[in-house]
Protein backbone atom coordinates (compact mmCIF):
# COMPACT_ATOMS: atom_id res chain seq x y z
CA UNK A 1 0.00 0.00 0.00
CA UNK A 2 1.41 3.45 -0.85
CA UNK A 3 2.65 5.50 2.04
CA UNK A 4 2.58 9.22 2.67
CA UNK A 5 5.85 10.77 1.65
CA UNK A 6 5.18 14.34 0.66
CA UNK A 7 5.84 15.08 -2.97
CA UNK A 8 7.71 18.15 -4.30
CA UNK A 9 5.87 21.42 -4.77
CA UNK A 10 2.66 21.12 -6.75
CA UNK A 11 3.52 17.63 -7.96
CA UNK A 12 0.52 15.85 -6.44
CA UNK A 13 -0.83 15.14 -9.91
CA UNK A 14 2.34 13.39 -11.03
CA UNK A 15 2.92 11.67 -7.69
CA UNK A 16 -0.51 10.06 -7.35
CA UNK A 17 -0.68 9.17 -11.05
CA UNK A 18 2.64 7.36 -10.73
CA UNK A 19 1.61 5.13 -7.82
CA UNK A 20 -0.87 3.28 -10.05
CA UNK A 21 0.90 1.24 -12.74
CA UNK A 22 -0.07 2.02 -16.37
CA UNK A 23 -1.38 -1.53 -16.69
CA UNK A 24 -4.41 -0.53 -14.61
CA UNK A 25 -6.89 0.96 -17.07
CA UNK A 26 -10.60 1.75 -17.09
CA UNK A 27 -12.21 2.01 -20.53
CA UNK A 28 -8.78 1.97 -22.16
CA UNK A 29 -7.30 4.83 -20.14
CA UNK A 30 -4.88 4.95 -17.21
CA UNK A 31 -5.60 6.90 -14.04
CA UNK A 32 -3.58 9.87 -15.29
CA UNK A 33 -5.33 9.80 -18.68
CA UNK A 34 -8.82 9.64 -17.13
CA UNK A 35 -7.96 12.54 -14.81
CA UNK A 36 -6.92 14.54 -17.87
CA UNK A 37 -10.02 13.44 -19.82
CA UNK A 38 -12.70 13.99 -17.17
CA UNK A 39 -11.49 16.70 -14.78
CA UNK A 40 -10.23 20.27 -14.89
CA UNK A 41 -6.71 21.10 -13.67
CA UNK A 42 -8.02 22.31 -10.32
CA UNK A 43 -10.27 19.25 -9.92
CA UNK A 44 -7.36 16.92 -10.69
CA UNK A 45 -5.19 18.69 -8.15
CA UNK A 46 -7.92 18.50 -5.48
CA UNK A 47 -8.43 14.75 -5.99
CA UNK A 48 -4.72 13.97 -5.87
CA UNK A 49 -4.05 16.23 -2.89
CA UNK A 50 -6.90 14.49 -1.04
CA UNK A 51 -5.31 11.12 -1.78
CA UNK A 52 -1.98 12.35 -0.42
CA UNK A 53 -3.74 13.33 2.81
CA UNK A 54 -5.53 9.98 2.90
CA UNK A 55 -2.23 8.07 2.66
CA UNK A 56 -1.00 9.97 5.71
CA UNK A 57 -4.08 9.47 7.92
CA UNK A 58 -6.09 6.58 6.34
CA UNK A 59 -9.40 8.31 7.05
CA UNK A 60 -12.04 7.13 4.56
CA UNK A 61 -14.66 9.65 5.76
CA UNK A 62 -12.31 12.57 5.10
CA UNK A 63 -11.39 11.16 1.69
CA UNK A 64 -15.09 10.99 0.73
CA UNK A 65 -15.82 14.49 2.06
CA UNK A 66 -12.87 15.89 0.09
CA UNK A 67 -13.34 14.00 -3.18
CA UNK A 68 -17.11 13.51 -3.51
CA UNK A 69 -17.99 17.16 -4.32
CA UNK A 70 -15.39 17.15 -7.14
CA UNK A 71 -16.67 13.96 -8.78
CA UNK A 72 -20.08 15.55 -9.19
CA UNK A 73 -21.42 13.61 -12.18
CA UNK A 74 -21.73 9.88 -12.89
CA UNK A 75 -19.09 10.29 -15.61
CA UNK A 76 -16.56 11.74 -13.18
CA UNK A 77 -17.38 9.06 -10.62
CA UNK A 78 -15.43 6.71 -12.88
CA UNK A 79 -12.37 7.96 -10.97
CA UNK A 80 -13.59 6.03 -7.90
CA UNK A 81 -12.64 2.79 -9.70
CA UNK A 82 -9.00 3.88 -9.61
CA UNK A 83 -9.23 5.14 -6.04
CA UNK A 84 -10.56 1.72 -4.97
CA UNK A 85 -7.28 0.20 -6.17
CA UNK A 86 -5.54 2.16 -3.40
CA UNK A 87 -7.84 0.97 -0.59
CA UNK A 88 -7.86 -2.17 1.52
CA UNK A 89 -10.88 -4.49 1.19
CA UNK A 90 -12.37 -3.10 4.41
CA UNK A 91 -11.86 0.46 3.21
CA UNK A 92 -13.43 -0.38 -0.15
CA UNK A 93 -16.58 -1.78 1.49
CA UNK A 94 -16.87 1.20 3.81
CA UNK A 95 -16.31 3.67 0.98
CA UNK A 96 -18.77 1.92 -1.33
CA UNK A 97 -21.47 1.82 1.33
CA UNK A 98 -21.13 5.51 2.09
CA UNK A 99 -21.09 6.45 -1.59
CA UNK A 100 -24.33 4.56 -2.13
CA UNK A 101 -25.90 6.57 0.69
CA UNK A 102 -24.41 9.77 -0.69
CA UNK A 103 -26.03 9.34 -4.06
CA UNK A 104 -29.27 7.70 -2.99
CA UNK A 105 -28.56 4.94 -5.53
CA UNK A 106 -25.66 2.65 -6.40
CA UNK A 107 -23.09 4.60 -8.36
CA UNK A 108 -23.04 3.45 -11.98
CA UNK A 109 -19.43 4.50 -12.46
CA UNK A 110 -18.26 2.52 -9.45
CA UNK A 111 -20.40 -0.61 -9.75
CA UNK A 112 -20.83 -1.02 -13.53
CA UNK A 113 -17.34 -1.26 -15.08
CA UNK A 114 -18.79 -1.92 -18.53
CA UNK A 115 -20.40 1.52 -18.74
CA UNK A 116 -18.43 4.02 -20.85
CA UNK A 117 -17.78 7.64 -19.82
CA UNK A 118 -19.85 8.80 -22.81
CA UNK A 119 -22.85 6.78 -21.61
CA UNK A 120 -22.40 8.21 -18.16
CA UNK A 121 -22.31 11.73 -19.56
CA UNK A 122 -25.68 11.07 -21.22
CA UNK A 123 -27.09 9.63 -18.00
CA UNK A 124 -25.93 12.64 -16.04
CA UNK A 125 -27.64 15.21 -18.26
CA UNK A 126 -30.73 15.31 -16.08
CA UNK A 127 -28.81 15.11 -12.82
CA UNK A 128 -26.01 17.63 -12.98
CA UNK A 129 -26.65 21.05 -11.51
CA UNK A 130 -24.56 24.17 -11.07
CA UNK A 131 -21.99 24.19 -8.34
CA UNK A 132 -19.47 21.62 -7.25
CA UNK A 133 -21.75 19.04 -5.60
CA UNK A 134 -25.13 17.30 -5.97
CA UNK A 135 -27.73 19.41 -4.27
CA UNK A 136 -30.98 17.80 -3.14
CA UNK A 137 -34.04 19.94 -2.44
CA UNK A 138 -34.20 21.29 1.09
CA UNK A 139 -35.84 18.47 3.02
CA UNK A 140 -38.21 18.44 5.95
CA UNK A 141 -37.41 15.86 8.63
CA UNK A 142 -39.08 12.56 7.72
CA UNK A 143 -40.02 9.70 10.02
CA UNK A 144 -36.91 7.69 9.14
CA UNK A 145 -34.78 10.82 8.56
CA UNK A 146 -32.77 9.10 5.82
CA UNK A 147 -29.90 11.43 5.00
CA UNK A 148 -28.79 11.31 1.34
CA UNK A 149 -26.70 13.38 -1.06
CA UNK A 150 -25.41 16.64 0.33
CA UNK A 151 -26.99 15.89 3.69
CA UNK A 152 -24.74 12.90 4.31
CA UNK A 153 -21.73 15.01 3.39
CA UNK A 154 -22.81 17.68 5.86
CA UNK A 155 -23.51 15.06 8.53
CA UNK A 156 -19.97 13.68 8.21
CA UNK A 157 -18.53 17.19 8.18
CA UNK A 158 -20.46 18.30 11.27
CA UNK A 159 -19.14 15.25 13.13
CA UNK A 160 -15.59 16.19 12.13
CA UNK A 161 -15.97 19.82 13.13
CA UNK A 162 -16.93 19.10 16.75
CA UNK A 163 -18.30 22.64 16.92
CA UNK A 164 -21.79 23.82 17.75
CA UNK A 165 -23.44 26.41 15.52
CA UNK A 166 -22.82 29.11 18.14
CA UNK A 167 -19.14 28.15 18.39
CA UNK A 168 -18.72 28.20 14.60
CA UNK A 169 -20.49 31.56 14.47
CA UNK A 170 -18.00 32.93 17.02
CA UNK A 171 -15.09 31.63 14.93
CA UNK A 172 -16.43 33.38 11.82
CA UNK A 173 -17.14 36.63 13.60
CA UNK A 174 -13.66 36.72 15.17
CA UNK A 175 -11.92 35.17 12.14
CA UNK A 176 -9.80 32.88 14.33
CA UNK A 177 -8.10 29.87 12.76
CA UNK A 178 -7.28 27.65 15.74
CA UNK A 179 -10.44 25.53 15.69
CA UNK A 180 -10.95 24.93 11.97
CA UNK A 181 -8.81 22.89 9.59
CA UNK A 182 -8.42 24.27 6.03
CA UNK A 183 -10.08 21.11 4.63
CA UNK A 184 -13.11 21.67 6.86
CA UNK A 185 -13.42 25.30 5.78
CA UNK A 186 -13.29 24.20 2.17
CA UNK A 187 -16.05 21.67 2.73
CA UNK A 188 -18.21 24.26 4.48
CA UNK A 189 -17.79 26.39 1.38
CA UNK A 190 -18.73 23.52 -0.91
CA UNK A 191 -21.93 22.88 1.02
CA UNK A 192 -22.81 26.56 1.44
CA UNK A 193 -26.16 27.21 -0.30
CA UNK A 194 -26.53 29.27 -3.44
CA UNK A 195 -29.05 32.10 -3.83
CA UNK A 196 -31.89 29.81 -4.89
CA UNK A 197 -31.28 27.49 -1.94
CA UNK A 198 -31.13 30.41 0.48
CA UNK A 199 -34.70 31.29 -0.59
CA UNK A 200 -35.74 27.72 0.16
CA UNK A 201 -34.25 27.98 3.64
CA UNK A 202 -36.10 31.25 4.23
CA UNK A 203 -39.38 29.35 3.91
CA UNK A 204 -38.56 27.61 7.21
CA UNK A 205 -37.87 30.77 9.23
CA UNK A 206 -41.00 30.26 11.33
CA UNK A 207 -40.36 26.59 12.02
CA UNK A 208 -36.73 25.52 11.39
CA UNK A 209 -37.31 22.36 13.46
CA UNK A 210 -38.95 20.85 10.36
CA UNK A 211 -35.54 20.78 8.67
CA UNK A 212 -33.20 17.80 8.85
CA UNK A 213 -30.28 18.26 11.25
CA UNK A 214 -27.69 19.09 8.53
CA UNK A 215 -30.10 21.63 7.04
CA UNK A 216 -30.69 23.14 10.47
CA UNK A 217 -26.94 23.59 10.76
CA UNK A 218 -26.80 25.43 7.42
CA UNK A 219 -29.89 27.45 8.33
CA UNK A 220 -28.19 28.70 11.51
CA UNK A 221 -25.00 29.59 9.63
CA UNK A 222 -26.98 31.78 7.23
CA UNK A 223 -27.60 34.16 10.14
CA UNK A 224 -23.87 35.02 10.03
CA UNK A 225 -23.44 38.16 7.88
CA UNK A 226 -21.57 37.43 4.62
CA UNK A 227 -21.24 33.76 5.56
CA UNK A 228 -19.53 32.66 2.31
CA UNK A 229 -17.21 35.66 2.24
CA UNK A 230 -16.00 34.86 5.75
CA UNK A 231 -15.38 31.23 4.86
CA UNK A 232 -13.38 32.18 1.76
CA UNK A 233 -11.36 34.70 3.76
CA UNK A 234 -10.73 32.23 6.57
CA UNK A 235 -9.61 29.58 4.08
CA UNK A 236 -7.25 32.11 2.53
CA UNK A 237 -5.86 32.99 5.96
CA UNK A 238 -5.25 29.37 6.96
CA UNK A 239 -3.67 28.29 3.67
CA UNK A 240 -1.70 31.35 2.53
CA UNK A 241 1.61 30.36 4.10
CA UNK A 242 1.53 26.83 2.66
CA UNK A 243 0.41 28.08 -0.76
CA UNK A 244 3.12 30.74 -1.00
CA UNK A 245 5.80 28.31 0.20
CA UNK A 246 4.79 25.75 -2.43
CA UNK A 247 4.80 28.36 -5.16
CA UNK A 248 8.18 29.69 -4.00
CA UNK A 249 9.66 26.20 -4.16
CA UNK A 250 8.19 25.70 -7.63
CA UNK A 251 9.52 29.00 -9.01
CA UNK A 252 12.85 28.38 -7.30
CA UNK A 253 13.11 25.07 -9.16
CA UNK A 254 12.39 26.83 -12.46
CA UNK A 255 14.98 29.54 -11.75
CA UNK A 256 17.74 27.17 -10.63
CA UNK A 257 17.12 24.67 -13.43
CA UNK A 258 17.28 27.47 -16.01
CA UNK A 259 20.61 28.69 -14.64
CA UNK A 260 22.00 25.14 -14.47
CA UNK A 261 21.16 24.35 -18.11
CA UNK A 262 22.54 27.61 -19.44
CA UNK A 263 25.77 27.52 -17.44
CA UNK A 264 26.70 23.81 -17.68
CA UNK A 265 29.87 23.58 -19.77
CA UNK A 266 29.74 19.78 -19.67
CA UNK A 267 26.25 19.69 -21.19
CA UNK A 268 27.33 22.17 -23.86
CA UNK A 269 30.27 19.92 -24.79
CA UNK A 270 27.99 16.87 -25.00
CA UNK A 271 25.56 18.70 -27.27
CA UNK A 272 28.46 19.76 -29.50
CA UNK A 273 29.58 16.14 -29.59
CA UNK A 274 26.07 14.96 -30.55
CA UNK A 275 26.02 17.41 -33.44
CA UNK A 276 29.56 16.52 -34.58
CA UNK A 277 28.86 12.80 -34.35
CA UNK A 278 25.71 13.17 -36.41
CA UNK A 279 27.62 15.01 -39.12
CA UNK A 280 30.46 12.46 -38.96
CA UNK A 281 28.09 9.55 -39.41
CA UNK A 282 26.48 11.38 -42.32
CA UNK A 283 29.88 12.15 -43.89
CA UNK A 284 28.60 11.36 -47.35
CA UNK A 285 26.92 14.77 -47.51
CA UNK A 286 28.68 17.87 -48.91
CA UNK A 287 30.18 20.13 -46.23
CA UNK A 288 27.79 22.90 -47.17
CA UNK A 289 24.85 20.61 -46.28
CA UNK A 290 26.10 19.65 -42.84
CA UNK A 291 23.83 20.31 -39.90
CA UNK A 292 24.79 23.24 -37.69
CA UNK A 293 22.12 22.75 -35.04
CA UNK A 294 19.28 20.48 -33.92
CA UNK A 295 16.07 20.84 -31.94
CA UNK A 296 16.52 19.86 -28.29
CA UNK A 297 13.58 17.47 -28.54
CA UNK A 298 15.92 15.25 -30.57
CA UNK A 299 17.71 14.40 -27.30
CA UNK A 300 14.74 12.21 -26.35
CA UNK A 301 15.01 10.35 -29.68
CA UNK A 302 18.65 9.31 -29.35
CA UNK A 303 17.63 6.08 -27.68
CA UNK A 304 15.43 5.10 -30.64
CA UNK A 305 17.82 6.13 -33.44
CA UNK A 306 19.36 2.73 -34.25
CA UNK A 307 22.37 1.49 -36.15
CA UNK A 308 21.80 -0.19 -39.49
CA UNK A 309 22.14 -3.64 -37.92
CA UNK A 310 19.58 -2.68 -35.27
CA UNK A 311 21.83 -3.84 -32.43
CA UNK A 312 22.59 -0.47 -30.91
CA UNK A 313 21.45 3.16 -30.66
CA UNK A 314 22.94 6.61 -31.04
CA UNK A 315 22.75 6.99 -27.27
CA UNK A 316 24.88 3.88 -26.65
CA UNK A 317 27.44 5.08 -29.20
CA UNK A 318 27.46 8.50 -27.54
CA UNK A 319 27.98 6.97 -24.08
CA UNK A 320 30.85 4.74 -25.26
CA UNK A 321 32.50 7.58 -27.19
CA UNK A 322 32.44 9.83 -24.14
CA UNK A 323 33.85 7.01 -22.01
CA UNK A 324 36.77 6.64 -24.43
CA UNK A 325 37.50 10.26 -25.28
CA UNK A 326 35.82 12.59 -22.75
CA UNK A 327 35.31 10.71 -19.45
CA UNK A 328 35.28 14.00 -17.56
CA UNK A 329 31.88 14.74 -19.14
CA UNK A 330 30.16 11.57 -17.94
CA UNK A 331 28.97 13.09 -14.66
CA UNK A 332 27.34 16.10 -16.36
CA UNK A 333 24.08 15.35 -14.51
CA UNK A 334 25.72 16.66 -11.32
CA UNK A 335 25.51 20.12 -12.88
CA UNK A 336 21.77 19.68 -13.44
CA UNK A 337 20.38 18.42 -10.13
CA UNK A 338 17.36 20.74 -10.15
CA UNK A 339 16.27 19.96 -13.72
CA UNK A 340 14.31 16.77 -12.87
CA UNK A 341 12.54 18.67 -10.07
CA UNK A 342 11.62 21.55 -12.38
CA UNK A 343 10.23 19.03 -14.88
CA UNK A 344 7.62 18.05 -12.28
CA UNK A 345 6.39 21.61 -11.69
CA UNK A 346 3.01 22.24 -13.30
CA UNK A 347 3.43 25.73 -14.72
CA UNK A 348 -0.26 26.16 -15.56
CA UNK A 349 -1.25 25.19 -12.02
CA UNK A 350 1.09 27.61 -10.26
CA UNK A 351 0.19 30.43 -12.65
CA UNK A 352 -3.52 29.83 -11.94
CA UNK A 353 -2.74 29.60 -8.22
CA UNK A 354 -0.99 32.97 -8.18
CA UNK A 355 -3.79 34.58 -10.19
CA UNK A 356 -6.33 33.18 -7.72
CA UNK A 357 -4.24 34.56 -4.86
CA UNK A 358 -4.41 38.09 -6.25
CA UNK A 359 -8.13 37.78 -6.98
CA UNK A 360 -8.87 36.61 -3.43
CA UNK A 361 -6.85 39.45 -1.91
CA UNK A 362 -8.86 41.95 -3.95
CA UNK A 363 -12.15 40.35 -2.84
CA UNK A 364 -11.11 40.45 0.82
CA UNK A 365 -10.19 44.13 0.59
CA UNK A 366 -13.61 44.89 -0.86
CA UNK A 367 -15.25 42.85 1.90
CA UNK A 368 -13.33 44.76 4.59
CA UNK A 369 -14.93 47.97 3.29
CA UNK A 370 -18.35 46.34 3.04
CA UNK A 371 -18.51 44.75 6.52
CA UNK A 372 -18.39 47.45 9.22
CA UNK A 373 -16.43 46.55 12.38
CA UNK A 374 -18.42 46.21 15.62
CA UNK A 375 -17.72 45.00 19.13
CA UNK A 376 -18.89 41.53 18.05
CA UNK A 377 -17.68 41.50 14.44
CA UNK A 378 -13.89 41.65 13.98
CA UNK A 379 -13.74 40.62 10.32
CA UNK A 380 -12.52 43.94 8.90
CA UNK A 381 -9.85 44.59 11.53
CA UNK A 382 -8.50 41.01 11.53
CA UNK A 383 -8.36 40.57 7.76
CA UNK A 384 -7.01 44.07 7.05
CA UNK A 385 -4.21 43.42 9.50
CA UNK A 386 -3.56 39.99 8.02
CA UNK A 387 -3.32 41.37 4.46
CA UNK A 388 -0.91 44.07 5.61
CA UNK A 389 1.32 41.58 7.43
CA UNK A 390 1.33 39.11 4.53
CA UNK A 391 2.09 41.76 1.88
CA UNK A 392 5.91 41.33 2.06
CA UNK A 393 5.59 37.57 1.48
CA UNK A 394 3.34 38.15 -1.53
CA UNK A 395 5.76 40.73 -2.93
CA UNK A 396 8.67 38.32 -2.46
CA UNK A 397 6.75 35.61 -4.33
CA UNK A 398 5.94 37.98 -7.21
CA UNK A 399 9.60 38.99 -7.48
CA UNK A 400 10.68 35.36 -7.56
CA UNK A 401 8.09 34.57 -10.22
CA UNK A 402 9.36 37.43 -12.41
CA UNK A 403 12.98 36.38 -11.90
CA UNK A 404 12.27 32.70 -12.59
CA UNK A 405 10.27 33.30 -15.77
CA UNK A 406 12.81 35.81 -17.09
CA UNK A 407 15.57 33.25 -16.56
CA UNK A 408 13.48 30.55 -18.20
CA UNK A 409 12.83 32.81 -21.19
CA UNK A 410 16.60 33.28 -21.55
CA UNK A 411 17.41 29.58 -21.39
CA UNK A 412 14.60 28.67 -23.80
CA UNK A 413 15.96 31.17 -26.33
CA UNK A 414 19.50 29.94 -25.63
CA UNK A 415 18.49 26.45 -26.77
CA UNK A 416 16.62 27.72 -29.83
CA UNK A 417 13.07 27.49 -28.47
CA UNK A 418 10.36 30.13 -28.70
CA UNK A 419 10.49 31.70 -25.25
CA UNK A 420 6.91 32.97 -25.53
CA UNK A 421 5.31 29.61 -26.27
CA UNK A 422 7.72 27.31 -24.41
CA UNK A 423 6.31 25.49 -21.40
CA UNK A 424 8.61 24.92 -18.41
CA UNK A 425 7.24 21.45 -17.70
CA UNK A 426 7.82 20.03 -21.19
CA UNK A 427 11.09 21.95 -21.69
CA UNK A 428 12.79 20.63 -18.56
CA UNK A 429 11.27 17.18 -19.12
CA UNK A 430 13.34 16.86 -22.33
CA UNK A 431 16.58 17.24 -20.40
CA UNK A 432 15.39 15.17 -17.45
CA UNK A 433 14.52 12.33 -19.83
CA UNK A 434 17.87 12.67 -21.61
CA UNK A 435 19.75 12.47 -18.30
CA UNK A 436 17.89 9.33 -17.25
CA UNK A 437 18.29 7.57 -20.61
CA UNK A 438 21.97 8.52 -20.89
CA UNK A 439 22.76 7.09 -17.46
CA UNK A 440 21.00 3.83 -18.35
CA UNK A 441 22.86 3.62 -21.65
CA UNK A 442 26.15 4.34 -19.88
CA UNK A 443 25.49 1.56 -17.39
CA UNK A 444 24.69 -0.88 -20.22
CA UNK A 445 27.77 0.21 -22.17
CA UNK A 446 30.05 -0.44 -19.18
CA UNK A 447 28.78 -4.03 -18.89
CA UNK A 448 31.33 -6.20 -20.76
CA UNK A 449 28.83 -8.95 -21.56
CA UNK A 450 26.23 -6.54 -22.84
CA UNK A 451 25.36 -7.55 -26.42
CA UNK A 452 24.14 -3.99 -27.09
CA UNK A 453 27.57 -2.48 -26.37
CA UNK A 454 28.26 -0.56 -29.58
CA UNK A 455 31.28 0.08 -31.71
CA UNK A 456 31.88 3.68 -32.64
CA UNK A 457 32.10 2.83 -36.32
CA UNK A 458 28.53 1.49 -36.45
CA UNK A 459 26.58 3.52 -39.05
CA UNK A 460 23.26 5.01 -37.95
CA UNK A 461 19.91 5.25 -39.61
CA UNK A 462 20.14 9.04 -39.57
Amino acid sequence: MPCGARSPALSSLQWVAEILPPSIKVHGRTFSQQLEHLLTIQERYTVCKSLETFFQHRNVDTLIVDVFPVLDTPAKQLIWQFIYQLLTYDEQERCQGKLSRFLGFKSSAVLEPGVSPEQLHRRSSSMRVSGSSFRNPIRERSSDDCIIGTHLGMAILIAHLKLSTSELREVLMNMTTERLEPAHIKQLLLYAPNEEEVKQYEQFEQDPAKLSEPDQFIFQMLTVPEYKTRLRSLHFKTTLQERTEEMKVAYDYIYKASVELKSSKKLAKILEFVLAMGNYLNNGQPKSHRTTSFKINFLTELSTTKTVDGKSTFLHILAKSLCQHFPELLNFSRDLTTVPLAAKVNQKAITAELTDLHSTILDIRKACLKIPPTSEDHFASVMSSFLENSHPAIQSLESLQTLAMEEFSKVASFFGEDSKSANTESFFAIFAEFIGKFERALSETKTPENPRSPRLSSPLVW
